[in-house]
């Protein structure tokens, strides 16, 4: 009947103590053990529930009667004050063991909430860190639980996170995770050569995706109807983005194309069909002989003459003070005006530039006298 009594005063002292600070003690008449700690067993070698089969705190703090005589000891009138677990030191040394089942490394994720099932061996405090955004600090998940199974939600793109497990003796294990979130799809806002326009083989493709796997376009001449095609994978990601795509040896002439975008999960966008005249040939721009020979000088304003093999756009621009181009004319194959300078030398780059962007350059050095 005493070895029972004692027995369920042991049990009582077991499951009060469950709230309290965690650290090893132990004296005479009491001992205190943190969760995951090694108990002695009291004056008989016998453990509580909370310390059974094998002798290891289940709580988060578990108090045993250690005399040989409890009753009087522990529980009489004249019982020794209680131990807890802020006296002592701890001597629980061994981490918890972190298992992150999702989310898994280097997955891609097609919606932004995303499960977080996370198991610990033993009850901790488990936190995440945003390692893209550090000063942010941790986030704590839960406290005293040694499962977490619930869905977060994350940022657009490539997330990189640590979830951190944290036990009441400060002990630590962590994992890092990788990941990708995609969950927009992918749009093609505009192509550019525009439909019934020119080209060179440069296509230059706007576009919204944040994980972009790669371009493609399509072509074909009006002799056919089996498409060509070419990709990169050098794009950049991002909204509002573009990307410069040139398609070498395309014959002059009328071109179909129309171009396609993939992301990291395997979504397309297109846009239609667009119909575009090839020209690869430059203009000709050719000065006029009296502006051939060294050295120009002209009184206020420079007679300026020349010819273009096509219609072009005529720009020049000051290499002696560079700035923006200046526009001469639109859609001219020729140009005989006189341009008003201020006095100086100047060094003039002329361009002429075709509906297909194909260029030609000539400089133009002179100087203006009073």
């Amino acid at each position: 009947m005493k070895k029972l009594t004692v027995l369920i005063l042991v049990f009582l002292i077991s499951i009060l103590s469950s709230s309290l600070v965690n650290a090893y003690y132990r004296d005479a008449f009491w001992e205190c053990t943190r969760g995951g700690e090694q108990s002695q067993g009291d004056a008989f070698g016998r453990f509580s529930p909370s310390l059974q089969p094998d002798g290891i705190c289940k709580k988060s703090c578990c108090i045993l009667c250690t005399s040989r005589s409890p009753i009087r000891d522990c529980f009489g009138g004249n019982a020794k004050p209680m131990c807890s677990c802020a006296q002592g030191t701890s001597t629980d040394q061994t981490a918890p063991e972190l298992t992150v089942n999702s989310p898994v490394q280097s997955s891609v994720y097609e919606k932004r909430s995303v499960d977080m099932n996370v198991q610990i061996t033993e009850q901790v405090k488990l936190e995440w860190l945003d390692n893209n955004h550090p000063e942010r600090g941790y986030k704590r998940l839960c406290s005293r639980c040694s499962l977490y199974n619930r869905k977060i939600s994350f940022t657009e793109g490539q997330n990189d996170i640590t979830i951190r497990a944290t036990d009441s003796s400060n002990n630590v294990d962590q994992e890092t995770k990788q990941f990708i979130v995609d969950s927009k799809k992918p749009r093609i806002s505009r192509a550019f050569p525009k439909n019934n326009k020119y080209g060179n083989g440069e296509f230059t493709i706007e576009y919204d995706e944040e994980n972009l796997k790669k371009l493609t376009i399509f072509y074909r001449t009006s002799l056919t109807e089996e498409y060509q095609s070419l990709s990169t994978n050098t794009c950049q990601n991002g909204r509002r983005s573009s990307c410069t795509l040139n398609i070498p040896n395309l014959q002059d002439g009328a071109l179909y194309y129309y171009p396609e975008i993939e992301d990291i999960v395997g979504r397309l966008a297109t846009l239609r069909e667009q119909k575009i005249t090839i020209d690869t040939i430059s203009p000709v721009l050719t000065l006029d002989p009296s502006l051939q020979t060294q050295p120009l000088e002209f009184s206020k304003r420079l007679p300026l003459k020349l010819t273009i093999s096509e219609k072009a756009t005529l720009t020049y621009e000051d290499l002696n003070n560079p700035g923006r181009q200046k526009s001469l004319c639109r859609n001219c194959d020729s140009y005989d005006r006189s341009l008003s300078f201020k006095p100086e030398a100047y060094n003039l780059k002329i361009t002429a530039e075709d509906d297909a962007g194909n260029k030609d350059e000539e400089t133009l050095a002179f100087t203006i006298t009073r």
